[in-house]
């Protein structure tokens, strides 16, 4: 597990796969080179508006959770796709 600091000193240097636990960072390292810089704008863009998020994986996807709030990530051939959830 990543130290608070540590995370937001990894977002701060765009160093992503500080920010991740083993699952999520297994994901982002499997996305396709051309669809990696959509999925790291995105995940940039979260966390920039919610830095107390926390990145896991449910439903076999990157899943940011706030309180009970959920957006969930994911990429497909064609480029990622997310929905927000309650």
């Amino acid at each position: 597990m990543h130290s608070q600091a540590g995370e937001a000193r990894a977002r701060q240097n765009g160093d992503m796969s500080g920010a991740m636990d083993d699952r999520v960072r297994a994901y982002t390292e499997a996305i396709a080179a051309e669809h990696r810089p959509l999925f790291d704008r995105v995940y940039r863009l979260v966390l920039e508006a919610h830095p107390e998020a926390a990145v896991v994986i449910s439903y076999d996807i990157p899943t940011f959770k706030v309180g009970r709030r959920r957006f969930f990530v994911g990429v497909w051939r064609h480029g990622s796709r997310s929905t927000a959830g309650r």
